[in-house]
């Protein structure tokens, strides 16, 4: 899907035995920005810890896998699609608009949010 304002995301992989995505987004814009705002985002859940590109909540981890010059960056939710779910709602988010708004929108909201 892609939005007017540049910014795009598709739902690269799913796999439906452990509820894992990659989510691969690619956003025109401020890269630190981007950066900044999935650090707050993660840790304002509580109980995250950021260990090098790996956003641990419980069981569930949170991978920032790369991000380069352009905001590229590739995202894997694992390891339950329940435990995806909750950790959308504890975001404020509904779980079937991660891949159905424009990623740009849900980091806008997130940031409004903070």
């Amino acid at each position: 899907m892609q939005e007017e304002k540049g910014a795009r995301m598709g739902l690269a992989a799913y796999n439906e035995e452990n509820g894992c995505f990659d989510i691969v987004s690619s956003s025109v814009g401020d890269v630190m920005g981007t950066r900044r705002i999935f650090n707050k985002l993660f840790s304002s859940v509580g109980q995250v810890v950021l260990e090098k590109k790996v956003y641990k909540l419980g069981e569930l981890e949170v991978w920032l896998a790369h991000i380069d010059q352009l905001g590229n960056f590739v995202l894997i939710y694992g390891e339950k699609e329940l435990e995806l779910h909750e950790l959308a709602s504890g975001l404020g988010f509904e779980p079937d608009k991660i891949v159905k708004e424009s990623f740009a929108e849900m980091l806008y909201k997130a940031e409004k949010k903070l």
